[in-house]
C-alpha cells in the first residue's frame, strides 16, 4: 500500500523481493525503491484524475535483480486526500511468458 505521500506503508515479501529488500520497506519512498514504479504511479494518478478511467498504456519495469519484468496494477483506496493511498498490484510477467512458452512446446507434440 502506497500512502498520499508516496511512503510504502504496507508491503510483502515477495514486493519487497522485486523492488529490492534493502530500498522496499515500510515508511520508505516508493521513488526511492522504483523510479520507475512511481512514474508509473504519478501517470496512473495523472491519467484517473483526467479521464475518470485507467490508462491502458504499457506499466512494466524490470525487477530490482534485472531478471523479471513486472507488470504494475493500481487500485485507489477511498478518502478525501488528493492523490489518494492506492494499493500496487505487482504481477511477473515472465511467468506468464513461460507458461505461453510451454504451450507452445505441447501443442508441437511429444519429443
Amino acid at each position: 500500500m502506497i500512502d498520499s505521500h508516496d511512503r510504502i506503508r504496507l508491503i510483502n515479501e515477495s514486493a519487497a523481493q522485486i523492488l529490492g529488500d534493502q530500498n522496499a520497506y515500510p515508511e520508505a519512498l516508493i521513488g526511492e525503491a522504483s523510479p520507475r514504479l512511481l512514474y508509473l504511479l504519478e501517470t496512473w494518478r495523472q491519467s484517473t484524475s483526467d479521464t475518470g478511467v485507467l490508462p491502458v498504456a504499457d506499466q512494466t519495469f524490470v525487477s530490482a535483480d534485472g531478471g523479471r519484468v513486472i507488470r504494475a496494477h493500481f487500485a485507489p483506496l477511498g478518502g478525501a486526500a488528493s492523490p489518494a493511498p492506492c494499493l500496487v498490484f505487482l504481477e511477473d510477467t515472465s511467468l506468464i511468458a513461460e507458461k505461453v512458452q510451454q504451450s507452445k512446446l505441447a501443442a508441437l507434440g511429444p519429443d
